[in-house]
C-alpha cells in the first residue's frame, strides 16, 4: 500500500487523500499552516522557539462545535507545534517525523503558504507563529505582521525542505505542485509571484507539476480551494509521472 505525506496547503493533502480513493493508500502526514522558513527555523535549523502556545490556547475565542478543520484556530496552532505538526485534522495520523519512519512511498509538496502567508512576530522575542488576531478574546500588541516571503527565500527553502525529505525519507517519490493563480482575479501581482517561482525552482530528481489554469467549473467559492475534480486531475497527473520518477530516484 502506498504511504503519503504531504506538505503545504490543501491542495497538496487533498490531491493525496483523493490519490488514495482513486489508487489505494493511506495519508500518514499532513503539514499544514507551516511556512517554509518556519518549518526550517523550528525543526531542521532549531534556532527559533516556540511561543507559549498554552496561554495563546487559553485566550481562543469560542468556537462553533462543528466547523472547517482549515479554520480551526486550536487546529492551526496545534499545527505549529513539535508534537501535532503534520496531524491536522487526521485523527489516525502521525506527526511528520513519526510518518518519516514509516517509509513513505511519496512526498507532496505545494508552494501556496509561502506564497500566501504573513507571520506575526513577537516584537521581544523575534518568536514567528501563523494566526489572526481576531481569534484571541484579548489583545496581542506584542505581536506584528511580517510581509510576504521573498520569492528567493522560498525557492532556496524549498529546496532545503526537499534536500530533507529525500535525507529523511531515502526512496521517496517526490512531487511539487505550484500553486495556481488564475483563481484570483485581477491580481496581477500575485499571479506575477508564482510564475517567479516556478521559473526558478527548478530540478531534475522530483517530479515538478507546473502552473495549471484552473477551469471555472473546478473553481470554489474562494481562490485557494477548488472541486474535488482538480485534486483528482492532480492525483492523476502524479500517477503518470511515477514510472519516470522511479527511474531517477531509483
Amino acid at each position: 500500500m502506498v504511504r503519503i505525506i504531504t506538505f503545504g496547503s490543501c491542495l497538496s493533502r487533498l490531491t493525496a487523500v483523493n490519490y488514495v480513493k482513486l489508487f489505494r493508500g493511506e495519508v500518514l502526514a499532513t503539514v499544514m499552516h507551516n511556512r517554509s522558513d518556519y518549518f526550517l527555523d523550528r525543526y531542521v535549523d532549531r534556532t527559533l522557539s516556540l511561543p507559549d502556545i498554552g496561554f495563546l490556547r487559553r485566550h481562543l475565542k469560542a468556537q462553533p462545535e462543528k466547523m472547517s478543520a482549515d479554520t480551526n484556530s486550536s487546529l492551526i496552532l496545534n499545527n505549529q507545534t513539535a508534537e501535532a505538526v503534520g496531524i491536522h485534522s487526521n485523527k489516525n495520523g502521525l506527526n511528520v517525523f513519526k510518518a518519516m519512519d514509516r517509509s513513505p512511498d511519496i512526498i507532496i509538496l505545494d508552494n501556496y503558504f509561502d506564497l500566501s502567508a504573513r507571520l506575526f512576530v513577537h516584537q521581544k522575542t523575534r518568536e514567528r507563529l501563523f494566526f489572526h488576531k481576531g481569534y484571541f478574546d484579548i489583545k496581542l500588541d506584542d505581536w506584528s505582521m511580517d510581509e510576504i516571503l521573498p520569492t528567493k527565500m522560498s525557492v532556496e527553502n524549498f529546496h532545503r525542505i526537499v534536500d530533507w525529505f529525500r535525507t529523511s525519507a531515502r526512496g521517496a517519490r517526490i512531487y511539487f505542485i505550484n500553486f495556481p493563480s488564475n483563481t484570483y482575479k485581477d491580481q496581477p501581482s500575485r499571479a506575477a509571484r508564482h510564475l517567479a517561482f516556478q521559473e526558478a525552482f527548478v530540478r531534475a530528481d522530483i517530479g515538478i507539476i507546473p502552473l495549471m489554469d484552473v477551469n471555472p467549473s473546478f473553481q470554489a467559492d474562494v481562490p485557494q480551494h477548488f472541486k474535488h475534480h482538480q485534486y483528482c486531475a492532480y492525483a492523476g497527473i502524479i500517477k503518470g509521472l511515477e514510472s519516470s520518477l522511479s527511474k531517477v530516484t531509483a
